[in-house]
């Protein structure tokens, strides 16, 4: 008597090898992939395109005064030299469809890179009617860091922090770690198990993409350190803490 013939599983299509449906899965995970680096691409241009036209409108207006404000100009170009610079890194970074790692990694310290970063936020912060706050406490620890990634860090970490705040937004440059503060409501404890999830925010419809966290979060750990969200005295609080220098011992080793 005949066995009868095996029927096919419901899980694959009859004549679809295992090799060919690892291939697609695959194909599928790189495209998301691709997505994910797109959608993070897009969203890191963002603050520096802003910032480059507002400068621009700021150089008109000094250029155009009677007489010229030739200092001012001069200082907005080479603000707009560091924008440019950070455009330029941002898409060296993303290049060939994959987030590189940083080639410029090396001793640096937080000041530099914190106050550009603060800078793109100033005018925002003024008319949004919000006091932007930078307290370089403990400026001189160095650091293993990128400058650009770090400026792109404490750039997404204040735009989030100027969002959800009702008054007021504090950097801190403390040893290896920079703090962002807001005085926005309490978050609940959903949104800070969730916070660095690409693509979660709370904002409505149109108004957040849910990248900035994530972004940062991404640099910090890629860089050799951490990034924590919690909540203190009243301030939500995110801070990054990078790989400090090693200290020489007296014996130079």
């Amino acid at each position: 008597m005949t066995e009868p013939p095996e029927e096919p599983t419901p899980d694959a299509a009859p004549g679809t090898d295992d090799g060919v449906i690892d291939e697609r899965l695959l194909e599928m995970g790189r495209l998301a992939e691709l997505g994910l680096q797109a959608a993070e691409l897009v969203h890191e241009l963002r603050q520096p395109l802003f910032a480059v036209s507002g400068l621009a409108q700021l150089l008109e207006q000094r250029l155009a005064a009677d007489p010229p404000d030739v200092a001012g100009a001069r200082d907005m170009v080479a603000t707009l030299r560091d924008q440019l610079g950070l455009l330029d890194g941002l898409a060296a970074r993303y290049a060939g469809g994959s987030r590189r790692p940083s080639t410029a990694t090396a001793a640096q310290l937080l000041a530099p890179p914190t106050t550009a970063a603060v800078q793109l936020f100033e005018s925002r912060a003024r008319a949004h009617g919000r006091q932007l706050v930078l307290d370089l406490r403990d400026a001189g620890t160095t650091v293993l860091a990128d400058p650009v990634a770090v400026q792109q860090i404490v750039a997404n970490l204040i735009g989030n922090a100027l969002d959800a705040s009702t008054a007021a937004v504090r950097v801190e440059v403390d040893g290896p770690r920079v703090r962002v503060r807001d005085d926005g409501p309490e978050p609940d404890a959903d949104v800070l198990a969730r916070a660095f999830e690409p693509f979660f925010t709370t904002k409505p419809v149109g108004k957040g993409t849910g990248l900035g966290l994530s972004v940062a979060r991404h640099l910090v750990v890629q860089a050799g350190g951490t990034l924590e969200l919690r909540r203190e005295d009243g301030w939500t609080v995110v801070e990054a803490r990078f790989p400090p220098v090693p200290q020489e011992r007296p014996d130079g080793r």
